[in-house]
This record gives structure tokens, sequence and C-alpha cells, in this order.
């Protein structure tokens, strides 16, 4: 394609040693590019009933919930800028605990008012003791609702509030009749998140 042309013409004037296309369809034969698979897109189908859904978790996903809510650990869905601002609290403080950028608030007021106001995305706030202790932004498009971002307290994380988390959103598109829910793409490398998105019975698909 004249995109793709342009692309490869502006590599080897900067001397790129890589060019790489996310879920394209170009000719590698004719473009040089060579087709790897790093990355799996793991989703959750929701084409089944509540109990079926739940049946396909590990018992440590299981386990988690009950342990948070044996705990006093709640749950709540929330479309607010306050619980948006929650969100972004802990946020900061994964992203930074994990050494990576940390998104401008500015960013998450735009998400805030194009998917929250227009009832197409929500947080998920998990509190113990009157604290957040997880959190969770999802995105809904179609039929389909994103696990776009999450961030826990790192002195919360014995509770399993996470369990709480992710189950509340998986109840509520259940309930609304969606068909599955995105949990996002992982590197093949990183074993500890995909069996951490094998254990709620997301299924994953190569991604070219």
């Amino acid at each position: 394609s004249p995109l793709l042309s342009a692309a490869l013409r502006d590599a080897d004037a900067r001397g790129w040693r890589t060019v790489e296309i996310r879920g394209g369809r170009a000719n590698g034969a004719a473009s040089g590019l060579t087709r790897t698979h790093h990355n799996d897109l793991y989703t959750l189908p929701l084409d089944r009933s509540l109990g079926d859904i739940v049946r396909g978790f590990s018992d440590s996903v299981r386990w988690g919930r009950k342990r948070a809510l044996r705990d006093g650990v709640s749950a709540e869905r929330i479309s607010t800028v306050d619980g948006l601002r929650e969100f972004y609290t802990l946020h900061q403080i994964t992203r930074r605990r994990l050494g990576v950028p940390v998104q401008s608030w500015r960013f998450f007021e735009h998400l805030g008012r194009e998917f929250l106001a227009s009832d197409n995305g929500f947080v998920v706030n998990a509190r113990h003791a009157g604290r957040v202790a997880a959190s969770a932004l999802f995105l809904r498009h179609g039929s389909r609702l994103y696990y776009k971002f999450s961030a826990t307290d790192p002195g919360a994380l014995a509770l399993q509030p996470n369990s709480l988390v992710l189950w509340e959103a998986i109840e509520w598109a259940r309930a609304q009749g969606l068909a599955e829910i995105d949990l996002g793409k992982t590197v093949r490398e990183n074993v500890g998140l995909a069996r951490f998105k094998r254990s709620w019975g997301a299924v994953p698909v190569p991604l070219p």
C-alpha cells in the first residue's frame, strides 16, 4: 500500500533497523517483512450463562473473590469524575512502580467525557476500610467490553481486590448481553500475565 511504501522509505532514509506493523495484511514477500507471532489477544466469550462462565474460572480466581469478600472488600461500578480520579490516583502509583510513563490526567478526562458520560465506560473500584484497594477502567464499543487499565494499591494485594473488580465487570457485561470482554494483548514471553488471563477463561488468538 502507499502508506506502507512511505513507511519503508522513511525507515531506509533514517536508518531504522525494524518496522513493525500490528495486524497488517501486507505482502511480506514483496515488502521484505517477516510474519511473527509475539503477541496474543485474550478475549472472554460471554455467549453462555453466567454459571457456565464462572465454572471456566480457575480455582485461584474463585478463591480470590471469596478471600476478598471475607476480608470486607466490596466493589462498585462508577461513572463519575470522582470515581475516575480515584482510579487515576492508583494508576499513577502502579505505573511508577512498574517504571513506565504515566498518562496525564487530561487524557483520562477526555476518556471520561467520550465514554463514561455516554454510558460507554465505567470504573470499578474495590474498597477496603474506606480506601480504594484496586481499580480498573473499562470501555465499551459495540458488543465488546475492553478491560483497558487496571491499578492496585501494593499494600492491599493480599486482600485479592482485583478478583472482585474483574468479576463485577464480567457480571455486568453478561447482564447487558455483550458478546465478549477484551483483556488485551500479551507478549508471549510474559508468562505470568498470560496465566492470569487464562485463569479467567480467556481464549488467546495470535496477533500477527
